[in-house]
C-alpha cells in the first residue's frame, strides 16, 4: 500500500485583506473556534454594542438581511472591533 505519512501543518497566519467577506466567514475570522452559527451571533452582538459602528453601517446602506459584508463595511468593522 502507499499509505502517505502523516503530518502535521503549521498554519501560517496571512494577513488579513480588506474586501467584501461573507458575513459568515468574517465572523469566524473573529471567532475562529466557533461553528458558523456562533460566530455570526457573537460578532453581531459585539456590533450591536457599538452604537457608532451601527451608525455608519447605516451610513453606507449595509442591510441586515444581506449575505455579504461590502469592503466598505468591512472597513467600518474592523475599523471600531480592529482586524480579526
Amino acid at each position: 500500500m502507499n499509505e502517505k505519512p502523516h503530518t502535521f501543518e503549521s498554519r501560517v497566519e496571512s494577513p488579513f485583506i480588506l474586501k467584501s467577506y461573507p458575513k459568515s466567514e468574517l465572523a469566524l475570522l473573529y471567532f475562529p473556534n466557533s461553528t458558523p452559527h456562533v460566530a455570526m451571533n457573537h460578532l453581531l452582538q459585539w456590533i450591536k454594542s457599538c452604537p457608532p459602528l451601527v451608525e455608519d453601517l447605516a451610513r453606507c446602506h449595509q442591510s441586515r438581511f444581506a449575505k455579504y459584508y461590502s469592503k466598505e463595511s468591512v472597513r467600518i468593522i474592523t475599523h471600531y472591533l480592529g482586524e480579526p
